[in-house]
């Protein structure tokens, strides 16, 4: 019972007290402590393990390394070019892929099956790594100044991709205001 002006301890406070004078007893077995679950805070030692298991969830496909077809020539507007009025990049069919892989590692597993969609003119389900929003309206062929990196990050230098960059309103209005260029809601965001 508490005196008129205090404050009564919490139900934890209370159930920690009647613990405390249980223990004093030596004949009351209570058994173990109650545990404590350790308490994991973000740092950098856990990104490799976060990485690893975003590309277990985000599998492609069909493995494919941007480094080495970069290295073997190949630009991004080489597979990736801008479609349609909103300017999406897209994904490249695999009968662009074939051009040529009709030669090249040909006896691969995964060029088989590409020879296969292009045969049947089925897309490649590859997985996004980078989605904007619905209300978001962005236009590759009005960014073709900007190097991809900006946004997509070092992509000729990977073999597999991930999300390295994390676009946001805040990354884009950045670059805007950098670049001066229009930061008006209605540029990106259709207006009411």
């Amino acid at each position: 019972m508490h005196q008129r002006g205090s404050v009564a301890p919490s139900s934890r406070a209370r159930n920690c007290i009647s613990r405390r004078r249980l223990t004093q007893n030596p004949d009351l077995d209570l058994g173990p402590e109650p545990t404590r679950l350790p308490v994991v805070r973000w740092d950098a030692k856990l990104y490799p393990l976060l990485l690893f298991f975003a590309l277990l969830l985000l599998s492609q496909p069909i493995p494919f390394s941007h480094r080495q077809h970069a290295a073997g020539g190949l630009r991004c507007v080489s597979c990736h070019n801008p479609r349609g009025a909103s300017a999406h990049m897209g994904f490249p069919p695999a009968s662009l892929c074939m051009g040529c892989h009709r030669t090249i590692a040909a006896p691969k597993p995964a060029v088989r099956e590409l020879a296969r969609l292009a045969a049947q003119q089925q897309p490649i389900r590859w997985e996004r790594v980078y989605e904007l929003p619905d209300w978001v309206w962005f236009s590759h062929r009005r960014h073709a100044k900007t190097p991809c990196s900006k946004c997509h990050g070092p992509v000729e230098q990977r073999d597999e991709l991930t999300a390295e960059v994390e676009i946001s309103m805040k990354f884009c209005r950045s670059c805007h205001q950098q670049n001066k260029a229009r930061a008006e809601c209605g540029t990106c965001h259709e207006s009411k």
